[in-house]
């Protein structure tokens, strides 16, 4: 039905931090390639460079989780409980590994062969500045070069498409100062393309896996793949219409209140126009106990006017919350950031894709981001 599959070539940054394929863009990645539109390839580096992320967040999980033990350590007392904590530990380790490599596994994936570029020309791309390396450093200092992780992605990236010349291939990175001008493939990456005769035709880029999602929706209308179709219209609210159908925005002189209204500032109400936003979605799953509804998991930051006499008349200090400036005699200016479960109620559309609104929505408690730009933005304000 579909043809050969079209290759995904996903750089690190596409699926930063989800370590087990959980994120709403994991999902849709898995529901493509189950469907056999998409095979998923992945570079060594990419391989290696999640999983030095995947055990890096595991050692500090349980650093911190081990910390509450560490005065019965050496303690007859204390032995039982660092003993089974340990065993807990080494359990969590092994089920992390399996949990994270299962999708190496999987039928339509496949992990390339290192690249194996002569010292020489690396060493000269590097010296040159021939992109994916960059310039880094002060004026003055000396130039010298970052990207050699970013160089093996992309000359891995030649060698598969040499080999699968009637392949078509998306490139799904962000990473604007090693692979992309202004939205297009910077010049030196064109160049090689034909230096290698390699059809760039063939070749096309996403800043991010709802972007080259989106560019695939007008071949899944003819497709009934319902949970993929629903995770792709909530993760296009999540990036277009959140606040509104979140936050939203209280007009005291009219009494009238747009979106769910939330107390993201434990107690004391943000109001007036937002000028920053964002919301970053990490997990999605139906909700079980009711048809047509759904349960989206993320962090959340608003910045917002909060009226003076509510912030002196609360109990306790913000929480999560940061004084930016005052505004005026009657408003303060914060910024608060919260993880926030929300629950959607997506409605099927004769045409188009389905209807996605927030009924219901609280705050979990303080964001667990990594560092890193928002997912999402609001395109007038950011």
């Amino acid at each position: 039905m579909w043809g050969t599959p079209k290759v995904v070539y996903l750089d690190t940054n596409a699926l930063f931090g989800d370590h087990y394929w959980r994120s709403p863009g994991a999902q849709v990645l898995r529901m493509l390639a189950d469907q056999k539109v998409v095979e998923l390839w992945f570079s060594p580096v990419v391989v290696a460079e999640r999983e030095r992320q995947r055990q890096g967040a595991l050692d500090e999980a349980i650093a911190s989780a081990g910390a509450a033990l560490r005065p019965l350590r050496g303690l007859p007392e204390g032995l039982p409980a660092v003993a089974a904590f340990d065993a807990y530990a080494d359990a969590a380790r092994a089920a992390s590994v399996a949990s994270a490599h299962a999708v190496y596994g999987e039928a339509w994936s496949t992990e390339l062969p290192w690249p194996t570029p002569k010292a020489e020309s690396l060493v000269r791309r590097e010296l040159r500045l021939t992109a994916p390396f960059s310039p880094v450093g002060k004026a003055g200092e000396g130039e010298y070069a970052k990207g050699y992780r970013d160089t093996l992605i992309w000359l891995g990236l030649l060698d598969a498409m040499e080999a699968h010349p009637d392949r078509t291939f998306y490139l799904v990175s962000n990473d604007q100062a090693a692979f992309f001008d202004d939205g297009a493939l910077r010049p030196d990456l064109t160049r090689e393309l034909e230096s290698r005769r390699i059809d760039s035709s063939h070749l096309e880029h996403f800043p991010s896996v709802i972007k080259f999602a989106q560019a695939l929706e007008p071949m899944l209308k003819d497709t009934p793949v319902k949970d993929l179709t629903t995770v792709l219209a909530i993760m296009q609210w999540a990036e277009q219409e959140s606040l509104e159908g979140l936050v939203g925005h209280y007009d005291m002189a009219h009494e009238i209140q747009t979106g769910l209204g939330l107390d993201v500032a434990e107690g004391v109400p943000i109001e007036g126009e937002y000028e920053q936003w964002a919301f970053y979605l990490d997990e999605v799953h139906p909700d079980e106990a009711v048809s047509g509804r759904w349960i989206a998991t993320g962090d959340a930051s608003f910045n917002g006017a909060v009226f003076k006499g509510d912030y002196y008349a609360a109990d306790e200090e913000f929480i999560n919350a940061e004084f930016v400036d005052e505004i005026n005699d009657h408003y303060f200016l914060f910024s608060v950031e919260v993880r926030l479960e929300v629950t959607l109620e997506v409605e099927g559309q004769e045409s188009g894709a389905p209807m996605v609104t927030a009924v219901d929505a609280r705050v979990l408690g303080s964001p667990s981001l990594e560092d890193g730009d928002p997912m999402f933005m609001d395109d007038n304000n950011s």
